[in-house]
């Protein structure tokens, strides 16, 4: 579904001048329309999110970095990569 704008919609291909919706189909476009703000919204937190979380795992690698023996352990360095 595509929206040309808001006094027309366009489903499959197929494009509707709203007024000719019924009130049933106007209040489904809405709810289209809100929902897809949503989605958009979540987006970008879920982004904001995941560039905040890499930057904490980068803080914590620097954090471990100078207690680091010379030669790691089997699976150190492996888990600290599993968190960025």
């Amino acid at each position: 579904m595509a929206e040309q704008d808001k006094r027309s919609i366009t489903i499959d291909g197929q494009e509707y001048d709203l007024t000719s919706l019924s009130e049933n189909a106007r209040q489904q476009v809405l709810n289209l329309r809100v929902t897809d703000q949503e989605i958009e919204r979540l987006k970008q937190r879920l982004a904001i999110t995941q560039t905040a979380r890499t930057a904490y795992a980068n803080a914590l690698q620097a954090a471990f970095k100078p207690s680091w023996p010379i030669s790691n352990p089997p699976g150190h360095s492996q888990t600290l990569r599993a968190l960025a």
